[in-house]
């Protein structure tokens, strides 16, 4: 099967998608390494470490899905118009790929 110019794009989006699946994965197993502390009386005081690392894989997470959907968008208007206007398969890359900046 070959692979066409105008489903490149797609799978762009796609992968991006489950590497960012994985990393919010990441991020909500390291949560289980954040140990909540609680004074003597038993109040909650915070937790360690003070900010939790998950915070920034999940800020990975979405920045690698949003620079994937806007490479994968300008591959697909560059393709369109190559292509032309009434090219089906650019033009459903095209709306996809803006579907996933939405």
């Amino acid at each position: 099967m070959e692979l066409t110019s105008a489903a490149r794009p797609v799978l762009l989006i796609l992968g991006a998608a489950v590497a960012s699946w994985l990393l919010f994965m990441m991020g909500i197993y390291s949560e289980l390494f954040v140990e909540q502390v609680y004074s003597a009386s038993g109040e909650w005081i915070g937790q360690d470490p003070a900010v939790s690392p998950s915070t920034y894989i999940f800020f990975v997470a979405i920045t690698v899905f949003a620079v994937a959907a806007v490479i994968a968008q300008r591959r697909a208007i560059k393709e369109r118009v190559h292509q032309g206007v009434d090219h089906r398969p650019s033009r459903a890359a095209h709306r996809f790929s803006t579907l996933s900046i939405i």
